[in-house]
């Protein structure tokens, strides 16, 4: 009983989290002359991968586009785990607009790169 409150707690603090990044976002493309629309989508194909949850979310609702982010995963990476954006590019019915990482100065993925200055 502890365990499932625990867990139903951490969820609810996901979701709160994820809706109040939504809104921000959605607040800042407004500033910026777009409209746009924002949904938290709570996976229904109980898997580790959202690529699912989010297509047929793309396939129900119908929108002309959509945003979304990429991790900047290596080629090995993309290649093991698989890559979420790739499979939207590939398989949406829509129009896919892929976001990269921005790279933080003297960073490579997100790692601090050390100069030798002897």
């Amino acid at each position: 009983m502890i365990r499932r409150q625990y867990t139903m707690a951490l969820k609810q603090r996901a979701m709160d989290s994820g809706n109040g990044l939504l809104k921000r976002l959605q607040k800042r493309a407004n500033e910026l002359g777009f409209s746009a629309e924002t949904e938290l989508l709570e996976d229904k194909h109980l898997s580790p991968c959202s690529k699912d949850t989010i297509l047929d979310y793309l396939t129900e609702s119908q929108p002309s586009m959509l945003v979304c982010g990429s991790r900047g995963m290596g080629p090995m990476s993309r290649l093991l785990i698989g890559s979420v954006s790739d499979y939207l590019v590939h398989n949406a019915p829509c129009s896919v607009v892929v976001v990269k990482p921005t790279r933080e100065p003297n960073t490579i993925r997100g790692r601090p790169v050390v100069h030798n200055t002897l």
